[in-house]
Formats: structure tokens, sequence, C-alpha cells
């Protein structure tokens, strides 16, 4: 597999967290694609998705934080690039997927996205729910260029 998601630190703090003595900062998805060293692919800028802070994703959970430079916000993909390409590739369907079960989480409209424009095969689990003694698991199940949901029965206990 030559991609990941992974998480990187802000400086912000979410409301919850805000009377603590000791701060907890917000960590956020990121997509990032893999070269053949293991090592991410090219830098990569991403908007915090509680502060808007731009980070300039450099290593796996590792980001710097650009001060002052509201234009390269302009760097950072957004939903609406992603939804605008699946709409020119007729996946209108998979747009209201991603919408009812990933609203703001840009790291898996990413994933997605680069899993179809590169005919890779991958499974997103979508919902996960515990019935009696089974889990159930909702997956968004790629294949080339075409999708299925698909849920999965786990037995718990035996």
């Amino acid at each position: 597999m030559n991609f990941t998601r992974h998480l990187i630190e802000c400086h912000c703090t979410l409301k919850i967290f805000e009377n603590k003595t000791k701060p907890v900062y917000h960590k956020f998805p990121v997509f990032s694609v893999i070269d053949e060293k293991e090592n991410i692919d090219e830098i990569k800028y991403v908007s915090c998705n509680n502060c808007g802070a731009i980070h300039e994703v450099k290593d796996f959970c590792k980001s710097e934080i650009i001060w002052g430079t509201d234009d390269m916000s302009s760097l950072v993909v957004s939903k609406e690039d992603i939804k605008h390409n699946l709409i020119e590739e007729n996946q209108n369907k998979l747009i209201e997927i991603l919408e009812e079960n990933f609203p703001e989480d840009i790291s898996a409209w990413e994933m997605v996205y680069y899993c179809i424009d590169n005919n890779i095969d991958y499974s997103i689990p979508i919902k996960k729910i515990d019935i009696k003694d089974n889990t159930v698991i909702t997956c968004l199940n790629i294949k080339g260029k075409s999708y299925k949901i698909k849920k999965e029965v786990i037995q718990r206990y035996i």
C-alpha cells in the first residue's frame, strides 16, 4: 500500500479541554502518499479542522505550522476540490456516501479519491455497531472505479 492516514497535532485545543492544567492539543487526520523508501512522497499542506491553521506535513505524525501566510491556504486540498473532480467523473452517489459518513474528514475524501483515481482496491470502514454478541461493520469497498457498501458480521464471543 502506498498511502496512509495519520494524525498530526495542532497548537489549538478543543473546548472540552480548555480548563485542563496541562494542555491537550487537538490532533486531526491527514492523508499522505508514501514513496518507495517509505517516506512521505511530497510536502503537503493541510488545514486544521478546528482552528484553520495551515500545517506543512513533513513526516508521519509531524508537521510545522505556517504562521502569517494566508496565501498558503490555496495549496490546501479542499473537500470542494475533490467533490468537483468526483462530479466530473460522474460519481455523484459516492459524493452522497462521503457527505453522509465523512462530512468533515477531508483525509477520508482524499483517500477515497486517490483509490478511485489510481484504480486501487481498498475497503474503508464506515460504521461499527454492536448487536448482541456480534459486531457489524459497514465498509465502503472500492474496486477500480466502482464501489459497493458491504456489511461484515464479526462474532465477539464464542
